[in-house]
């Protein structure tokens, strides 16, 4: 028996705030055992394979959890910078579940909206642990107008009720203006007080603007998004965009403006990051070393993190955060008896 679960389905299923609280709760506890906590032993993730055509590039992630006894392989294409594709929807993305007895197929899910919301949970522990209270952010910048960044800014404008102005930096401004439509609308129907955020759109990042304070770049750019000089000391940057040698959302100068640059995954961000290849910052922490074993914070780790003039999070997805978040939209598709099953797929 395999259960098939559209985009629809996933959308209906992740809709509930609960479901992304025990998505956000379980994440802080997978970068711990990630980073050399209880239950290391039981994770595999091997690093992406690709194949690259002249319109996308596909990336295969393969994740193993034994705590969750869950086995992934997700499939994912990111259009080429050149194409004329639109990522508005989200890059196209599958997941298959295998069977924890068998290998087999268990379940199929369509992952776009799971790749977004996964990598936007990471980010947002990452910004809990390292922004510098007592003081608030007021200021969001967005750098991108795909599902990333919606997602980001969903759970960071959830999270952080004192922001008043998000920018939305993109060289297309029917899709800027289509973001904020989205996340007016998000705000609308599930926030119960009347919140007024001031939306602008712009093509570029320039000094005219209020200087952000959390800057949120989802690109597969090759030249820095932003001037080193445009953005203000205390600032806290989550880059996801950048997963090639070649791609640089932020220049060398910026990144060596941080005490420390946290990480998802060492071994994977070391490799794959253009800015983290070229300015080799030192130290390199990850995400899990800010973290005790109870999801509360390492305030020691945290610290080596936080005293330069930046805090900066680098992300380049794993393979595991997709098998949790799989793990978790399936487990609530059985509760729910969401999506179509096929019970004769192998006959």
């Amino acid at each position: 028996m395999v259960r098939i679960l559209t985009g629809a389905d996933v959308c209906e299923l992740i809709a509930h705030s609960s479901f992304t609280d025990e998505l956000v709760r379980q994440t802080r506890n997978l970068f711990y055992r990630l980073s050399g906590g209880q239950g290391t032993t039981l994770l595999q993730c091997p690093e992406r394979s690709k194949i690259v055509t002249d319109e996308w590039t596909l990336l295969t992630m393969p994740g193993h959890d034994g705590q969750l006894t869950t086995t992934t392989v997700k499939l994912v294409t990111v259009p080429a910078p050149n194409s004329r594709r639109s990522s508005s929807l989200g890059l196209a993305a599958s997941t298959v579940v295998l069977d924890r007895q068998t290998g087999g197929i268990h379940a199929l899910v369509n992952a776009r909206h799971l790749t977004a919301l996964r990598t936007a949970a990471g980010s947002l522990v990452a910004t809990q642990l390292l922004w510098k209270c007592p003081l608030v952010p007021v200021t969001l910048a967005l750098f991108g107008a795909g599902l990333q960044i919606e997602y980001h800014a969903r759970l960071l404008l959830d999270y952080f009720p004192s922001i008043e102005t998000c920018y939305i930096v993109n060289r297309t401004a029917t899709r800027a203006h289509a973001l904020v439509s989205r996340l007016q609308t998000t705000q609308a129907t599930t926030t119960t007080t009347t919140r007024a955020i001031k939306f602008e759109c712009v093509d570029e990042y320039s000094d005219h603007l209020k200087p952000a304070d959390i800057l949120v770049c989802a690109t597969s750019s090759f030249v820095p998004l932003i001037e080193d000089r445009s953005i203000r000391s205390g600032a806290h940057l989550i880059l996801i965009g950048s997963y090639t040698p070649q791609m640089h959302e932020v220049s060398t100068q910026t990144i060596l403006r941080a005490s420390a640059v946290v990480v998802d995954s060492a071994q994977h961000a070391l490799h794959e990051a253009g800015e983290l290849i070229d300015a080799q910052p030192h130290p390199v922490l990850e995400l899990g070393q800010l973290l005790h074993e109870d999801g509360t914070p390492n305030h020691t780790m945290i610290q080596r993190a936080s005293t330069g003039q930046l805090t900066i999070f680098k992300s380049v997805g794993l393979a595991l955060q997709d098998v949790l978040i799989t793990h978790l939209v399936c487990e609530a598709a059985q509760a729910r008896s969401i999506g179509t099953i096929i019970s004769d797929f192998d006959g």
